[in-house]
């Protein structure tokens, strides 16, 4: 086979004088990973498709269409500011480089004419493109479209002159109106964290509502100023709603994920493939950003602040107290050492 076309037995080696043919029962295609790699001022793209780890996807059956910036698109000023880097270099070595570069995968064959004005269209990233066509003038978002129908076995690539950068968790959360948590990251210096600009990180942030805070503050009987007052505390409870690296709803494995602030929450996928964390259920999940994701809770999650022997006995597990204490060894899990145990 030669790209995974058969080449029958009979049809081979047929030899002429200055080289030999193989009859083929298909025109051989380039995927369109090969079609960006063959034109020039695409070179940072196919680089970026390599390291990001995309390149087996984008090869695949499809098909898939790729809005493919130039070389001059990823060198463009406003496009390093925003990602808080001065080199595309430094871009590419971005953990949250995936989720950039799926903005400008469009899923599904889109030839130029389908391009049409108010058109939009949804990216692997999980949100979507609009189009607007002025006379002569195609843009996509914010970009021009240069070049159009690269065609490919797999699917279609065109040329823009911008980097499509998707929504932020920050650009999110603000869509989402989840207007308290906003204000507290911001009150305990962490709202950088939800921006692009912390070195590529990506996230997921389980984000209680606004009503949510404002019944804990009730519960705890404080209000959000006396919160934002103790920035320790404040950070320590933030911190704790945000795991690094991307758990979706749906492809969840239950159990223990580490949060920001070093201990653990409960993860629990269940059979309707709701997201439960520490027994709150999303209501809103999988709300995607170019730097991670956010899955709206309708409680404020409280960081543990007992020892394991401490929480066995809040939680009523007095046989395994019991055990600990007649083998001498509740000392062990109490207060005052480094270590951490599950």
């Amino acid at each position: 086979t030669v790209d995974g076309v058969d080449v029958p037995a009979a049809t081979r080696d047929t030899l002429a004088g200055n080289g030999v043919i193989h009859a083929v029962g298909a025109v051989l295609m380039p995927t369109v990973v090969e079609a960006v790699k063959s034109v020039a001022t695409l070179s940072t793209l196919a680089s970026a498709i390599a390291t990001a780890g995309l390149a087996e996807t984008l090869s695949g059956a499809g098909p898939y269409t790729v809005l493919a910036p130039t070389d001059d698109a990823f060198t463009d000023q406003s496009v390093l500011d925003t990602l808080g880097v001065t080199t595309v270099a430094e871009l590419l070595t971005r953990a949250d480089l995936a989720g950039i570069l799926q903005q400008h995968v469009v899923p599904g064959l889109l030839p130029s004419g389908d391009i049409v004005n108010g058109a939009e269209f949804p990216t692997l990233q999980g949100e979507t493109v609009k189009a607007t066509v002025a006379g002569a003038e195609t843009k996509l978002g914010d970009a021009t479209v240069t070049a159009t129908d690269s065609i490919a076995g797999n699917g279609r690539v065109h040329t823009i002159n911008k980097v499509l950068l998707p929504p932020s968790l920050a650009d999110v959360a603000a869509t989402l109106g989840l207007t308290v948590l906003a204000d507290l990251l911001a009150a305990a210096d962490l709202a950088a964290l939800l921006s692009y600009h912390i070195t590529g990180r990506v996230y997921t942030v389980f984000a209680p509502t606004d009503a949510a805070f404002n019944a804990y503050f009730t519960d705890a009987g404080t209000t959000l100023e006396g919160v934002k007052g103790d920035q320790e505390a404040l950070a320590a409870i933030l911190l704790y709603h945000m795991v690094e690296g991307v758990v979706t709803a749906g492809d969840t494995v239950t159990g223990p994920a580490a949060t920001m602030t070093g201990t653990t929450v409960a993860l629990v996928q269940t059979e309707t493939q709701d997201l439960v964390v520490n027994g709150a259920t999303s209501s809103s999940p999988n709300n995607r950003a170019g730097n991670g994701v956010i899955h709206v809770i309708d409680e404020v999650l409280v960081p543990p602040t007992k020892n394991v022997a401490g929480t066995a006995v809040d939680r009523g597990f007095s046989s395994l107290v019991r055990g600990l204490e007649a083998a001498e060894l509740r000392g062990l899990f109490e207060m005052g050492g480094t270590e951490k145990f599950t």
